[in-house]
């Protein structure tokens, strides 16, 4: 079903290629803004976390291990990470033998078209020329909300766990595409899936046919493999499905059932994995439990994708009064939109803000369906600007970023000014930077290294080594206590039994003693006999335990 018109294919070529610009910027301006004292650690300004444990992925690749460990945390797991899309990504960088940042951007910028070309198929079940389409794929990859006008108004602090008091668009990366393209790869192939699952099923439905429902398991079965955060959304959105249709019919479709039950059989198999790992293992029962990521109030979810709402609302307007909502293409798009809201709303559910990727999907296909209606109240309302926005040629485009791209636009130019300022969250000192990778070549896979929290943040991101505490959301176990044991150790804190206790409790055979380690100045690892120096520049030391 893709389009056949070569005009198309530069359209979608030509969007491709604006992304991949515009989301590569702001790394290369970073990469440009390194200085002979500060280097440039290959992030941009959201969850710059997250980013290092991607990283730490990479890494285990290139060491030959393609099930993860969590090198944020000593406590030994039962369980591996199963992660296909690092393990996929890792495999390709070894292959082409590139560094892990290069690997990274790379699996980022090859996530693009796979996405635009699962989107436009995606479109022509719902919107009915080229130019309607286009339009949809521009919202898809450019609009966000309209909190951007009001950022100085917004404060994230908060004393509940896991919530942070601002609009999505501001800050998290899988509220809309361009913010995930600019984040990582890995957002974008869990989008592509998500798409594709829905327009499977709903080809499956259509045509009456079931090859399409186990190609729709085995992309659910990839996203899985990968995002099991998704798990309540594929099947929520196809079991309400499958009884409204039934409703609609007056009988219940015992064939959609069926094909609803081939989608979870074939994505079973990583669905029993977790299960039992959730079971069997401490360790990924514990990331789960920690990994608490609310969805902010509603109004500021109102405020997170701006106008796409009254453009949905018109969209199902328009629906109504053509009395189409019993079809299944709308009526499997109706429901993904209020079950996505419903889930990422859901007080039971400890991580909602994990799921709200792809919920700008159905919010745009109805807003561009919608503009019909939009355009002929303009006429008869206020045709001076409708006529504005035909007369000139870049008029469109200039609305559309002001009105539904505003965000974005505000994301983009903070990420330019981090780099432009080159900001402590992104640049750090070189010679620490030096020191730190030293890490690699002078230890081993079952290395642990001890390093302040922070330093610990990035050491696994750098050297694919483990460390006692560096991940304050979700990696590290018991990470509040461990900073605060690091603190009591590099402080000077007890006699030299208890501190080589403390050593010998969490397996440390490295010790990483730099500004941060070292800055209260109460204790000098040089003269304590069980540590052997084994690297040290101007800003660091590394100390081996003997």
């Amino acid at each position: 079903m893709f389009s056949n018109k070569s005009s198309d294919r530069r359209f979608l070529v030509g969007v491709f290629l604006i992304l991949a610009v515009l989301s590569s910027l702001p790394y290369l301006y970073g990469w440009l803004q390194q200085t002979t004292d500060l280097a440039y650690l290959g992030l941009h300004g959201f969850a710059p976390g997250d980013t290092f444990v991607y990283f730490s992925y990479l890494w285990q690749v290139r060491d030959g291990h393609f099930l993860f460990t969590d090198l944020y945390t000593t406590e030994a797991s039962v369980a591996p990470i199963l992660n296909t899309f690092w393990a996929v990504t890792g495999w390709l960088g070894n292959l082409l033998r590139i560094s892990i940042p290069l690997t990274f951007h790379l699996a980022r910028l090859l996530m693009i078209p796979a996405l635009l070309y699962v989107l436009w198929i995606f479109l022509f079940h719902y919107l009915a020329d080229d130019r309607a389409r286009r339009w949809g794929v521009g919202f898809a990859v450019f609009a966000s909300g309209v909190s951007g006008y009001l950022l100085p108004m917004f404060q994230s602090g908060s004393d509940l766990p896991g919530y942070y008091h601002l609009p999505l668009d501001l800050w998290v990366a899988e509220a809309n595409v361009f913010t995930s393209a600019l984040h990582s790869g890995h957002m974008l192939a869990a989008l592509a899936l998500i798409v594709a699952i829905f327009t499977l099923f709903l080809v499956a439905v259509e045509r009456q046919q079931w090859r399409q429902s186990w190609y729709a398991g085995v992309a659910a079965l990839a996203l899985f493999s990968f995002h099991p955060f998704h798990v309540p959304l594929i099947f929520s959105v196809l079991g309400v499905f499958w009884l409204l249709y039934s409703l609609a019919n007056k009988k219940i479709r015992w064939d959609i059932f069926g094909r609803m039950l081939v989608v979870f059989l074939v994505a079973s198999p990583v669905l029993i994995y977790y299960a039992w790992a959730l079971v069997a293992d401490p360790v990924t029962a514990g990331r789960a439990l920690r990994n608490l990521t609310l969805t902010p109030a509603w109004y500021l979810l109102l405020l997170s994708y701006g106008f796409l709402i009254p453009g949905a609302v018109i969209g199902g307007y328009r629906i109504i009064i053509e009395r189409v909502y019993r079809e299944p293409r709308w009526l499997l798009l109706l429901t993904w939109l209020a079950m996505q809201t419903v889930l990422i709303m859901c007080p039971f559910i400890s991580f909602q803000r994990r799921m709200v990727t792809g919920l700008q999907i159905p919010l745009i296909v109805l807003t561009v369906y919608g503009w019909p209606i939009v355009k002929f109240w303009l006429s008869r309302v206020w045709p001076k600007a409708l006529h504005a926005l035909t007369a000139f040629p870049l008029a469109p485009a200039i609305a559309f970023m002001f009105v539904f791209g505003f965000s974005n636009l505000v994301n983009f130019a903070n990420d330019l000014g981090l780099m432009r300022e080159r900001n402590p969250l992104v640049f750090w000192p070189r010679e620490e930077v030096a020191a730190i990778t030293a890490l690699r070549p002078i230890s081993d896979a079952a290395s642990v290294v001890l390093a302040d929290a922070i330093t610990g943040y990035i050491i696994p991101a750098l050297t694919g080594r483990r460390v006692v505490a560096g991940h304050q959301d979700v990696e590290t176990i018991d990470y509040g206590r461990k900073r605060l044991e690091i603190a009591w150790f590099f402080q000077g804190g007890g006699n030299e039994e208890s501190r080589r206790a403390f050593l010998a409790r969490y397996g440390v055979t490295h010790i990483f003693a730099g500004p941060r380690e070292l800055a209260g100045g109460a204790v000098s690892f040089d003269v304590v006999p069980y540590l052997n120096p084994v690297f040290a520049n101007t800003m660091a030391t590394i100390y081996r335990v003997q």
